[in-house]
């Protein structure tokens, strides 16, 4: 039997752009603990000064994760060098993403917004070569 795809996590942009997006609104234990090994393995392959983008518009969620929440969660962020991390936020907090400043910890900052057309406007200055395909944010 083949199961269904859950989740997705890979280069968007080659070294620079690492993402993550769901496909079911639950995220299982199961799913993180997956997630997490597979960041660990191509975070081996980071530029320095490179951006985690996460999709989290289909997850079933009653708060936005704070910044060293996500950094705790995956210190290998940290010591390759991350500059950016931007959050596509669930349609239900959308109102509290567009009231909140750009956190910060260190130089690594995450942005919080409302799809991928303003993740990719948020992310194109800092990568004037950036191409990605959208084909990515769905399940093969």
């Amino acid at each position: 039997m083949h199961s269904q795809l859950r989740f997705k996590v890979g280069w968007l942009v080659q070294h620079q752009v690492l993402a993550l997006t769901h496909f079911d609104p639950v995220v299982l234990p199961e799913d993180t603990r997956q997630i997490l090994q597979q960041a660990d393995h191509l975070l081996l392959q980071a530029r320095p000064g490179f951006h985690l983008l996460i999709d989290n518009r289909t997850v079933q969620m009653s708060h936005l994760v704070p910044l060293q929440f996500i950094l705790d969660t995956l210190p290998a962020l940290k010591a390759h060098f991350l500059k950016s991390i931007v959050v596509m936020v669930p349609e239900n907090l959308q109102q509290q993403a567009r009231q909140l400043p750009v956190e910060e910890v260190e130089d690594i900052q995450l942005h919080h917004v409302l799809g991928l057309q303003e993740a990719f406007q948020l992310l194109h200055p800092a990568e004037e070569q950036l191409h990605w395909d959208e084909k990515f944010f769905l399940p093969e």
